[in-house]
Parts: C-alpha cells; sequence; structure tokens
C-alpha cells in the first residue's frame, strides 16, 4: 500500500474557506479520478492551521498515473484558488512491517 500524504499549512484568514473547499470540491474531484481507494483529512490539534490529507493507492504505478495525469490540472485549482495563502509538503509512503 501506497499513502500519497499532503502536509498543509493554512493562512488564518482563509481557514473556514479553505475547510469548505477542500471538503466538497477539491477532495472528491481528487477521489473521482479513481485512482486513489481512500482519504483521510486530518487537522493537527497542536497546531490550529496545518492539516494532512492523505490518500491511499495499491502501488506506485497507480501514483505516477495520478501525477502524471490529474495532479498539475488539481494543485492549480487550489493555487488559483487559495494563491500564496498556505504552504504544502507532498510525499510518498510505504507501510512497512513491524517483524
Amino acid at each position: 500500500m501506497i499513502i500519497y500524504s499532503i502536509t498543509i499549512i493554512i493562512n488564518d484568514s482563509i481557514i473556514k474557506d479553505w475547510e469548505y473547499w477542500m471538503k466538497t470540491k477539491h477532495i472528491p474531484d481528487v477521489m473521482a479520478t479513481k485512482i486513489f481507494k481512500s482519504s483521510n483529512f486530518l487537522k493537527d490539534v497542536n497546531q490550529h492551521n496545518k492539516y494532512i490529507i492523505q490518500y491511499t493507492l495499491e502501488n506506485i504505478s497507480d501514483y505516477l498515473k495520478y501525477k502524471n495525469s490529474f495532479a498539475s490540472k488539481l494543485q492549480d485549482e487550489h493555487f488559483e484558488k487559495f494563491g500564496d495563502q498556505y504552504k504544502a509538503w507532498r510525499s510518498i509512503l510505504t507501510k512497512e512491517n513491524l517483524n
């Protein structure tokens, strides 16, 4: 399993609008690509303006398909809507066994 994780720090003045847009527009659009199996929208309890969005995929090939076919358009929409009022970091994670 692969997890595509995006950490975002949002300007305080747009938090409510951003949360609403993410829940009603952006995340549904990402999931509509049919590439991801599930998503999580997480808020950091220690930092009120820090969020982590996680999408799960079957394999790295699926991530590359998303990156090559959909990511630029969706990220551009996010930037057009919120400009420079956020910082984002993206990570690709694999789940490791504890054994």
